[in-house]
């Protein structure tokens, strides 16, 4: 019985711990011949995602200044009165 506690508590302990640097690089190396061209393609695609939101994002801005402005010229128009 005290073999079994001691084993279930350094089970418990080592799974506190986490896995070890070479565990976790096991779990994260490519298993796929392809992996690398594929995590290549997927970071292409966000890239294309990052500069697409960018763009509209600067439209978005370009489109409040040009409001901004807009209104600002039509206060003066209006005080000017």
């Amino acid at each position: 019985m005290e073999t079994c506690e001691a084993q279930r508590k350094a089970a418990r302990e080592e799974a506190r711990r986490g896995p070890s640097p070479y565990e976790r690089a096991a779990e994260t190396a490519p298993t796929h011949r392809n992996a690398p061209l594929m995590r290549k393609m997927q970071d292409s695609h966000f890239r294309e995602v990052r500069r697409g939101t960018n763009r509209l994002r600067k439209f978005k801005y370009c489109e409040r200044k040009t409001e901004a402005r807009e209104q600002g010229d039509e206060h003066d128009r209006t005080a000017a009165v």
